[in-house]
């Protein structure tokens, strides 16, 4: 993943007049975690996060705009907070995930009208893939790489 580049859009979008983007190393009441807290969470989860994710909560945590929240996890005011972690045990557990396949994957992004759409990261294939709960099935055409789906949540956003 190239960071370099998603800081750039990140520095490029605040310094625009109606720029609103929010990450962890920017704030003044949060921080970001260690391999250990990520090892931590893997244990919990019984799988290993894709290496482009860890670096994700490694560099910026969390990063949030108007739209959507690409979660993370990190401190806050010394608290953890396994926003992903929370996010995927709460929604995997609803009706409209019922018979999908949830195995090596975890909540990233959720729209936050009503619970509309949700961005789904497979870990194995580091994937992610937008979630319809109306019909219940992953939106396979608009599949694209975390670094994808990050720059595109950014610009869009």
């Amino acid at each position: 993943m190239d960071s370099i580049k998603i800081n750039r859009l990140i520095e490029a979008i605040r310094a625009s007049d109606d720029g609103d983007v929010f990450d962890i190393p920017n704030s003044k009441s949060c921080t970001l975690v260690s391999d250990k807290e990520i090892d931590d969470v893997e244990a919990k989860l019984n799988f290993n996060l894709c290496e482009d994710y860890r670096q994700f909560i490694r560099t910026w945590g969390q990063i949030e705009n108007i739209n959507l929240s690409i979660i993370g996890m990190f401190y806050s005011k010394g608290v953890l907070e396994e926003v992903f972690y929370n996010s995927t045990s709460r929604y995997f557990a609803k009706e409209y995930f019922e018979g999908i396949d949830v195995r090596n994957r975890t909540i990233i992004g959720v729209v936050p009208e009503d619970e509309e759409w949700f961005y789904v990261l497979d870990h194995t294939k580091t994937i992610v893939s937008p979630f319809d709960p109306f019909a219940k099935k992953y939106v396979t055409q608009q599949e694209c790489s975390l670094e994808d789906f990050i720059l595109e949540s950014l610009e869009f956003g």
